[in-house]
């Protein structure tokens, strides 16, 4: 079944080739989960959301609340015993920004959202957003069972916005 769920994504996501040109994967701090008890992707999903809220607010302005606009993107969630859950995404670069600025505004937003948290040592460890290369559509389902929390990897369904 998971082999057939995983091509099942993979086809979906696929579709949108070339427009979704950037990948990411966003890390939250340990004195973060700690403070705020976010063991769980429910926690995760709530920062993505406010994340990519504020994502599309600057990127938009105000067509993101008059008109609803969003930045198309495909999330998952990955859960480790290491890292614990995480974020995989792909996201497409607006056409008003140059593939490089956008990079920039998405890892500075990240990480103004959870600086009070970071210890300077480890902050380049909490996110990595760069051009998309390769099969990362294939890496962000590699872990994928489902959208149940106990699994190791799921569909955030709560943020991925792919448009007709």
């Amino acid at each position: 079944m998971d082999l057939k769920l995983r091509a099942a994504y993979l086809n979906w996501v696929n579709e949108y080739g070339d427009r979704l040109d950037v990948c990411a994967t966003l890390h939250t701090p340990n004195a973060m989960k700690v403070v705020e008890n976010g063991w769980t992707s429910e926690w995760l999903q709530k920062q993505l959301r406010r994340y990519f809220n504020n994502l599309d607010r600057c990127v938009f302005k105000a067509a993101h609340r008059n008109r609803s606009r969003r930045l198309t993107r495909w999330v998952t969630l990955e859960n480790s015993t290491t890292v614990g859950w995480h974020a995989h995404m792909a996201l497409s670069t607006p056409k008003n920004y140059a593939q490089a600025e956008f990079i920039k505004l998405a890892e500075t937003l990240w990480l103004k959202q959870i600086e009070r948290y970071t210890n300077p040592r480890f902050r380049a460890r909490l996110s990595l957003i760069e051009p998309r290369e390769g099969e990362f559509f294939r890496y962000t389902v590699k872990s994928i069972r489902g959208t149940r929390e106990d699994s190791r990897g799921i569909l955030d369904l709560e943020n991925i916005y792919l448009p007709r």
